[in-house]
């Protein structure tokens, strides 16, 4: 090669790197962002106790290296980069974008030594695509013609922690209940479901609120002509050594999942998994056990006590949890379950 061409290659090249980086930022920045689906990179559900992604709302805002984030009614700002389809978020957090146009963004969490089945991808649409995105995917459900129920995907948004973590509730109380929203975001409405005289003084409390928080709430990218029904759930609850106010949206049935039982089924995952390494398969049988009673989505849990089943000649025990991890969405589950459990 001439001395002319290693010059051309030399000049030429950080252009490239440079457009590369322009089409793929001016794709990414200054819009909206809305996460409609977490799954793990092997097509396995995400069913962790922790992270709810069904019921789990998420935008990300880019701009000029600046990340606004919302996750399920609590915001926060991050610095990012962006290199050669490699996203950075703060200094640790790093992402593959895999696919990104106009109307949507897919990326997968990049990890050290974890298989797939522990990795995460998440799937964004644009905040311009979110109706068009809503009617194909039957996601908008009707009270009336002109109301229309939220999800985690079509939502009024607001950092509203602040406004309830000073809210005097019981522990153990839950109030439901839900909130009416005209197009433009002010409250037209308070009902409550499963209010009494016993936590009156909440209501009242509660009341005001909500209340103050009319005009506050970012409206979601559909239709004017729409009213937004919110259901959501109050309650309090232990987190890490700290009694917090809990809100949740949407799905208002689900439980609330103390962080307490959490840390205490991984514990006992620990314990188990001790106890089968040094071949004590009955008490770590017995350790599996209590780990999936205290959290009954430790998906770890029932890969484990399958294989301590299966070391006990319980095979029948074995299909069994392969059975519920695949019908927890687990594809290794369903490999497991196929492989040795149908004949």
């Amino acid at each position: 090669m001439t001395k002319i061409g290693k010059y051309l290659i030399l000049i030429i090249s950080p252009l490239f790197e440079s457009l590369a980086y322009s089409q793929l930022s001016n794709k990414l920045e200054n819009k909206k962002w809305i996460n409609v689906n977490v799954e793990r990179k092997d097509g396995s559900k995400v069913v962790d106790s922790e992270m709810d992604s069904e019921s789990q709302s998420i935008t990300y805002f880019f701009k000029k290296g600046k990340l606004n984030a919302t996750f399920s009614m609590r915001a926060q700002s991050n610095y990012y980069d962006l290199k050669d389809s490699i996203l950075t978020l703060g200094k640790f957090q790093k992402y593959k974008l895999e696919n990104v146009n106009d109307t949507s963004l897919v990326m997968s969490e990049i990890t050290m030594n974890l298989p797939d089945d522990k990795v995460n991808r998440y799937y964004f649409i644009s905040n311009d695509n979110l109706e068009r995105y809503a009617k194909k995917h039957e996601l908008l459900k009707f009270e009336n013609d002109t109301v229309i129920f939220s999800n985690s995907i079509v939502t009024p948004s607001l950092d509203i922690a602040d406004y309830i973590k000073n809210l005097n509730i019981n522990s153990n109380v839950e109030i439901k209940g839900s909130i009416l929203f005209n197009p433009y975001g002010i409250i037209k409405e308070i009902k409550y479901l499963n209010s009494d005289s016993s936590n009156k003084e909440v209501v009242k409390n509660l009341n005001k609120i909500i209340n103050s928080t009319s005009r506050k709430w970012t409206m979601p990218n559909i239709s004017k002509k729409y009213y937004i029904r919110m259901p959501f759930k109050i309650g309090k609850l232990t987190q890490g050594g700290f009694v917090v106010v809990l809100w949740m949206l949407h799905d208002i049935n689900k439980s609330f999942v103390s962080n307490r039982n959490i840390k205490k089924s991984k514990a006992e995952f620990v314990l188990a998994t001790q106890l089968y390494s040094q071949g004590k398969f009955i008490e770590a049988k017995g350790h599996y056990d209590f780990a999936l009673t205290l959290d009954s989505l430790n998906t770890d849990a029932y890969y484990n006590r399958a294989a301590t089943n299966f070391k006990l000649k319980m095979l029948s025990e074995s299909c069994n949890d392969w059975k519920q991890l695949m019908n927890l969405g687990q594809k290794e589950g369903e490999r497991l379950y196929n492989a040795n459990c149908i004949k």
